[in-house]
């Protein structure tokens, strides 16, 4: 089996074995949302790239794939990290809030990006990410999780979800998780998965 192949709980398997820098190591709940989806040939967004191992592992997946920053030093980081692996990976400097990204991209995932803006950005951001996905496009977004603090960084509730991103999109669930390569033991974020109306 080649690499474009493989489906996401494949990477699932492979991930749980070696977690941290492995570009086969895809988030468990990104892959749990994938499952069963024909990728080959998809495009992909990440946004914040981080050190390029959700870009590798989607790539992976036969996927198109970018992957932005707006950063340059992490953006360079993260591109090295996929051209050791071998995955072809579009990087490209970006700020989410004032894009030039076009699109359309089918399948767009942020661990690391909308959970560090103001509450005043969010809506900036939904109508930018809505913007460039095609209809029916997959959104996959993980936060920190807060049981009773109020929105913004401190940490997201469901209900913020709801309220930033239900206009524009259907959401199929949301889902307490963990950030694995912090920890596998604490429910500390929650996890988002929702479609272009």
């Amino acid at each position: 089996m080649n690499s474009h192949d493989k489906t996401p709980a494949d990477d699932c398997e492979a991930g749980s074995a070696a977690p941290g820098r492995n570009p086969e190591s895809l988030d468990l709940d990104a892959a749990a949302a994938l499952k069963g989806m024909t990728l080959r040939g998809l495009k992909g967004l990440v946004i914040g790239a981080q050190g390029g191992e959700q870009a590798a592992a989607l790539a992976g997946l036969g996927m198109r794939v970018t992957a932005t920053d707006s950063g340059a030093a992490l953006l360079n980081h993260a591109r090295q990290f996929a051209f050791r692996a071998g995955r072809a990976v579009n990087f490209v400097q970006d700020n989410i809030l004032d894009s030039s990204l076009q699109g359309p991209y089918d399948i767009v995932f942020d661990r690391s990006v909308f959970c560090a803006l103001t509450p005043e950005q969010h809506d900036i951001y939904a109508a930018t990410v809505c913007r460039i996905m095609s209809d029916g496009a997959l959104l996959m977004v993980k936060t920190p999780w807060a049981r009773n603090a109020q929105p913004g960084q401190a940490g997201f509730r469901p209900q913020d979800f709801v309220d930033v991103f239900g206009r524009l999109f259907v959401i199929d669930y949301i889902k307490r998780s963990v950030y694995k390569e912090i920890s596998s033991q604490a429910p500390g974020m929650l996890f988002c998965a929702m479609r272009k109306h």
